[in-house]
């Protein structure tokens, strides 16, 4: 009886022992993804919600000469904090922009990292034009990054929060040809005219 006992607890040991970090099939996931067009359409759509691209930068416009508003940023002791010289990472406008511009690049470098699944399942033409999405998006979002913020960290891979937390700001005269370089694989890889229900996506010549 203490046999059979011992047996079936060696049993149990061993089958606890299978891993549980399962890649999911009734889900899209990073494992399985991109690995068709369907997929990378969705996947590249996904580059154009608008938080990463009309806010904040659309309530910055406050701060210049080309609102109405102009006394509730900028006049010196209006509450303000551009001429106050009182503005800070806690500003809606300068967390939010850092956030969402970062949010979109790791999209594009979780696109670039696995779309060679892809491969030899779409054609080349369709390979090329989303690999070129990412590249224009990386590109102008650092772009935006470089030009608020000056030096700022360049990731070009998926990296984790520990990871993120440890590196450093990159100069902005060492990111700046990184964008040119992302922005002339774009060139390379997008078409030059799409149709009327694909105007939100970038093309060669007028993104």
């Amino acid at each position: 009886m203490k046999t059979k006992i011992l047996l079936a607890g060696m049993c149990l040991s061993l089958a606890a022992c299978e891993s549980m970090d399962l890649v999911p099939k009734s889900q899209g996931n990073t494992e399985s993804w991109y690995t068709s067009e369907t997929e990378l359409r969705m996947a590249a759509n996904d580059f154009y919600i608008l938080g990463y691209w009309q806010e904040p930068l659309s309530s910055s416009e406050q701060w210049s000469d080309n609102t109405t508003y102009r006394q509730t940023n900028r006049n010196p002791g209006s509450g303000g904090t551009v001429l106050d010289g009182t503005m800070n990472g806690q500003q809606y406008e300068v967390y939010a922009l850092w956030q969402q511009s970062f949010k979109l690049i790791a999209r594009a470098n979780t696109m670039l990292e696995n779309i060679h699944k892809a491969k030899g399942v779409v054609t080349e033409e369709v390979y090329n034009r989303y690999a070129g999405e990412a590249y224009f998006c990386r590109a102008c979002k650092y772009a935006e990054l470089v030009f608020f913020y000056g030096d700022v960290p360049y990731q070009d891979e998926t990296i984790t929060i520990s990871e993120a937390l440890q590196r450093g700001r990159k100069p902005k005269a060492e990111v700046l040809p990184l964008v040119y370089a992302d922005f002339d694989k774009a060139i390379a890889g997008l078409p030059e005219s799409y149709g009327k229900e694909e105007n939100i996506h970038p093309t060669k010549g007028a993104p």
